[in-house]
């Protein structure tokens, strides 16, 4: 908690209302920090705190990453569309990830079952 607020100063106060769960995953290795998953009650402070992240100072100087949990399946999805957004973003399109979906110039895709589909396909 304590870091969340040096990264959001702002968010300080409304961090006690909308974080509901911090866990450490794995186990306990000596000198080693472990991963730590946070729950949000809500996906506005979850975003806003992921969007403050990115280009905070703290977590450059303290060398803290913050990434998504993704499933086992999401991560194969995202693997598999990898060569076509990496592809897109030497084209100069905008790219990105949200789930298991990648986005292309605000187009979403993902790949299921080997195969590329728009979102409206897999719905």
């Amino acid at each position: 908690m304590r870091l969340l607020s040096k990264i959001a100063p702002d968010l300080a106060e409304k961090l006690k209302d909308t974080v509901d769960i911090f866990h450490r995953v794995g186990q306990k290795i000596e000198d080693r920090h472990r991963q730590i998953i946070i729950l949000f009650l809500s996906h506005t402070m979850r975003d806003e705190i992921w969007k403050q992240t990115k280009n905070s100072m703290v977590c450059k100087k303290e060398g803290i990453p913050f990434t998504e949990d993704l499933t086992h399946e999401d991560w194969r999805s995202r693997q598999a569309m990898w060569p076509r957004i990496k592809q897109a973003r030497k084209e100069g399109k905008a790219v990105g990830f949200r789930g298991p979906f990648g986005f292309i110039n605000s187009k979403s895709i993902r790949e299921k079952c080997g195969k590329l589909l728009n979102r409206k396909q897999t719905i």
